[in-house]
């Protein structure tokens, strides 16, 4: 493990080709239905962010990254509700809590 210490993580995010890709898999992950629970995607992001402010990474093309994982975690996030919306209200876990918290909140969104 000491061997992690000694790489300059600045160094290999500058050269990397695959730069973008890692901040858009980190936003898309992040966001993604049920998979931004268990990533560490918020430090992930505040440490690109200290790279951004430090001048080691370009501010346009992070931002576009990120906005990219962001749009499509989200697009997939919203279809996998549309497809799977009978499935999931009657899955366990909704009729469980589906009087404290989901009776509540239906209704609000019905509206829309």
């Amino acid at each position: 493990m000491d061997f992690l210490y000694s790489i300059d993580f600045t160094e290999l995010i500058k050269q990397s080709t695959y730069t973008g890709l890692v901040i858009f898999l980190i936003v898309f992950l992040e966001t993604l239905l049920l998979v931004g629970l268990f990533s560490p995607g918020s430090m992930a992001l505040v440490a690109i962010g200290s790279l951004i402010a430090t001048g080691h990474l370009d501010l346009w093309p992070t931002l576009f990254w990120a906005f990219a994982g962001a749009v499509v975690g989200d697009n997939i996030s919203f279809w996998i509700g549309v497809y799977f919306h009978d499935h999931l209200k009657n899955s366990k876990l909704y009729t469980k809590y589906q009087h404290e918290f989901i009776g509540r909140a239906q209704p609000r969104f019905t509206v829309f």
